[in-house]
Order: structure tokens, then sequence, then C-alpha cells
């Protein structure tokens, strides 16, 4: 078995695990709970895709600053088809992965 090469947008089908082992390490450093949270949220079956429907395999989060103290956070839950479509794009938007379906993770190529 020979590894593929990463992932780029020149290479859609590339090898997504050092993107996703560099988003769940800055989902840490930034994640509200303090530096270096050593947990991360969980999914389970009951957690859709926000896309399709499906068991969703990966939350991404975004905290934006709207001034005046108030802070908004978007969260999306994809399954991993429509992570590997759309979460590269979103990683220049301040998206990051704060969660993960072990058993979904598990399966994925």
């Amino acid at each position: 078995m020979t590894a593929s090469a990463p992932w780029s947008p020149q290479n859609p089908d590339g090898d997504l695990v050092p993107l996703l082992a560099e988003a769940v390490e800055e989902a840490r450093r930034r994640h509200p709970a303090g530096k270096g949270a050593a947990t991360m949220e969980k999914l389970t079956a009951a957690d859709r895709c926000d896309q399709c429907g499906v068991t969703a395999t990966y939350r991404v989060r975004r905290w934006t600053d709207m001034g005046h103290g108030v802070r908004e956070t978007r969260t999306l839950d994809y399954c991993a088809h429509h992570w590997r479509q759309n979460f590269p794009a979103m990683t220049d938007q301040g998206w990051i992965v704060v969660a993960g379906n072990p058993d979904q993770i598990r399966g994925v190529p």
C-alpha cells in the first residue's frame, strides 16, 4: 500500500489525514476552554450532516468577534464526504474542527 500525496486544491483526491491532524491541534489551541484543551467533543450517531442528513463525522466551528464584547459562534456538522468537499476552503475563514465521531472516522478512507 503506497501513501497518497497530501491533499491540496490541485490534488483533491490526496490524503486528508495531515490536514485533519493540523485542524485538531489548532482547535485544541483555540478552544474557548483554554489552551491545549485535553478533550474534544465526541459526536454520536444522533448527530447529522447539515448538508445531507447522514451520520456526522466532524463538527466544525467558527467564532467571530462582533464588537462590543459580543461573539458569534457558528457550528456545522458534516459527514466525511461533505467535510472533504468543504473544509479545506473553510480553514482560511477561521473554521476549526472541534469534534469527531470516532466510530465514523475509523471507517473513513
